[in-house]
């Protein structure tokens, strides 16, 4: 699962955006990774993200090691990500709260990996506009329920 989380806290992706990514859609050269199509596991994959539009994702560097690991590991595989029967299933909720639990940290959803994605690039100083856009928020009220929620985990940590 550590790859699936580092993805997700590095590049701010949903759940079902994450499950899609294919290895045509990054540029390793550029850092970049274009986020075209979605996956749940009701309705499996769509050539589209929620809001209907493509965006390129910037890769952050410490994810460019993990990343090429995942590579070199599964070299014939057509996803970036590893396929593992739980994340098929539609349980990664499940799995990171236990693990959370686990180690003794208070749970959380999958979905608030991308809500600490939020936070931590606006506490590096990244422009609420960028962050949007990377995010793939339409307007900045939706982005703050994020940030918010965020915020509410990170202050009872």
């Amino acid at each position: 699962w550590y790859p699936i989380w580092a993805t997700a806290l590095y590049s701010g992706c949903r759940n079902g955006k994450l499950y899609a990514i294919t290895r045509d859609k990054v540029n390793f050269e550029n850092r970049t990774i274009l986020i075209s199509s979605s996956w749940d596991h009701k309705h499996g994959f769509k050539d589209f993200t929620k809001s209907k539009q493509d965006r390129t994702i910037e890769i952050a560097p410490p994810l460019v090691p993990i990343l090429k690991q995942l590579y070199a590991e599964e070299p014939e595989s057509t996803f970036v990500l590893p396929r593992i029967r739980e994340w098929d299933e539609g349980r990664q909720a499940e799995v990171l709260r236990t693990f959370l639990l686990g180690i003794g940290l208070p749970p959380v959803r999958f979905h608030d990996l991308r809500a600490s994605w939020a936070t931590a690039m606006l506490e590096m100083g990244v422009e609420p506009a960028r962050v949007m856009i990377m995010g793939g928020w339409g307007d900045l009220k939706t982005m703050q329920i994020y940030m918010r929620k965020a915020v509410g985990f990170r202050s009872r940590v």
